[in-house]
C-alpha cells in the first residue's frame, strides 16, 4: 500500500465527522489513524504535546517510557499497524492487539504492564463478548480492560497457537468468522472460548513467568 497526501480540502469538509471523536480522545491519544475513502492516514503529536496530555489512563497500561523519542516511536508503529491492516477490518480486541505487540517486537521488551493481567482475573466471564467495541475514555475500568485483554489475548495466541494469527490476517474475514476460527482452534464454540479465555490467559501467562 502506497503512503499517499489527503488534500487540506477533503479534511475540512470531513471535519465534522472525525471532529467529535478527536476531541474527545485527543488528550488521551499520542497519535491517530484515520481512513479517507482508500486512503489512509497517521498523525502523531510532537513529544511536548504527548507530554502535557493526560496519561492517567495509559498509566494503567503500559510500562513507564521517559524517552520522548522512543515514546514517538512506538506510537508511530502503533499506528502504522492500525493503518496498513485497516484493509482487514479487524475486531478491536485484535486491531489493538496487533498494534500493541509489534510495539514489544520494536522494542525488543513488553510494553504492557504484567500487572494488567489483574483487570482479566477479576473481569466477569462474560464482559465484552469478543471484546469488539473499545470501552470509552469515559469509562477508565472499561477502556483498560479492552486494551489490556486484545494485547494479552493476542499474545496468547502467538503462544498457544503458532501460525494461526499469520492464517487469520491473510485475508479479511467477518468477525464472526475470524472469532469463530480461533474458538474452533481451541476447541471450543465462540461463546465458551469468550467465557472461558480471560481466565486461561492469566493461568497460561502465570505458569510463564514462574518458570522465568
Amino acid at each position: 500500500m502506497a503512503a499517499r497526501a489527503v488534500p487540506v480540502g477533503l479534511l475540512a469538509l470531513s471535519f465534522p465527522f472525525w471532529a467529535p471523536r478527536a476531541r474527545k480522545v485527543w488528550p488521551y491519544a499520542g497519535g491517530w489513524e484515520q481512513q479517507y475513502g482508500q486512503r489512509r492516514t497517521v498523525g502523531i503529536k510532537p513529544p511536548r504535546l504527548m507530554s502535557l496530555g493526560d496519561s492517567s489512563i495509559g498509566d494503567r497500561i503500559f510500562v513507564p517510557q521517559d524517552d520522548a523519542r522512543v515514546k514517538v516511536q512506538g506510537v508511530t508503529c502503533h499506528e502504522l499497524v492500525h493503518a496498513f491492516s485497516s484493509h482487514l477490518r479487524l475486531p478491536t480486541w485484535l486491531k489493538e492487539g496487533l498494534a500493541m505487540v509489534t510495539v514489544d517486537r520494536l522494542y525488543g521488551r513488553p510494553t504492557v504492564r504484567p500487572e494488567t493481567l489483574e483487570a482479566l482475573e477479576r473481569s466477569s466471564p462474560v464482559t465484552g463478548m469478543g471484546g469488539r467495541e473499545k470501552g470509552a475514555v469515559g469509562d477508565p475500568d472499561g477502556f483498560v480492560y479492552q486494551y489490556v485483554r486484545g494485547y494479552w489475548l493476542t499474545r496468547y495466541l502467538e503462544d498457544t497457537r503458532p501460525g494461526l494469527l499469520e492464517g487469520l490476517l491473510s485475508r479479511r474475514h467477518s468477525h464472526d468468522e475470524l472469532e469463530g476460527q480461533v474458538a474452533t482452534a481451541y476447541g471450543k464454540g465462540r461463546e465458551e472460548f469468550w467465557r472461558q479465555i480471560d481466565r486461561e490467559i492469566v493461568s497460561h501467562f502465570t505458569r510463564k513467568e514462574r518458570a522465568a
